[in-house]
Formats: C-alpha cells, sequence, structure tokens
C-alpha cells in the first residue's frame, strides 16, 4: 500500500492535504493492527502496541503481552475512514489528471 501512496505523490505528483494525509495514516496503523492479529494470535508486545480507542481496547494477558479486543465500533469506524479516504483520494487525481491533460493540450 505504501508504495502506491508513494507512486501516487512522487511519480504522477499528487499532493494530498492534511486531511488525507491523516486518513491513510489510520488506514496504515490498520494495516499494522491487521498483521498483528495475523501473525500474532491477536497477541501484541509492547514494540507493537497499538492505540486504544474507537472500538479498540487492549486486555494485559500476561507479562508484557496484550490482547486486542474489537468491537463493531471499530468497524464502522474504520469503514467510514477508508470510504472517505478513497472519495478524497480519487478527487484528487483526477484533479491532477485534468491538469496533465490540460499541460499537454498547451504543449
Amino acid at each position: 500500500m505504501n508504495r502506491y501512496w508513494d507512486y501516487l505523490k512522487k511519480i504522477y505528483g499528487i499532493s494530498p492535504s492534511g486531511k488525507i494525509e491523516q486518513e491513510f495514516s489510520l488506514i496504515n496503523n490498520h494495516k499494522r493492527m491487521r498483521n498483528s492479529i495475523a501473525h500474532n494470535n491477536g497477541i501484541l508486545s509492547e514494540q507493537n502496541r497499538i492505540e486504544e480507542g474507537n472500538g479498540i481496547s487492549i486486555k494485559n494477558i500476561y507479562e508484557n503481552k496484550y490482547q486486542l479486543i474489537i468491537d463493531k465500533e471499530y468497524f464502522e469506524f474504520i469503514l467510514d475512514k477508508i470510504e472517505k479516504f478513497f472519495i478524497e483520494l480519487l478527487d484528487v487525481i483526477d484533479k491532477k489528471y485534468i491538469e496533465l491533460k490540460s499541460q499537454d493540450r498547451t504543449s
């Protein structure tokens, strides 16, 4: 996912706003959380702790090991953020495309 984001910024030349950058960061954190669940049976160490809130809580299960507890609120929250991110991203891509097309016509 980071490769695509870097491509859009560096090669295609989009300039996303701070809001879309924040949403991308949140989605990236979701990916990290997903990887922790999938590869560590949902058990986190101090190094890969995740912030609580928006439907995520963390339970200390034994010495320096934590378990994620995710409820429905989180999924509603993250899906809303993902949807907003892609709507805004498509708008930024469309604007850049129009800009590039108009540069092509003037060249």
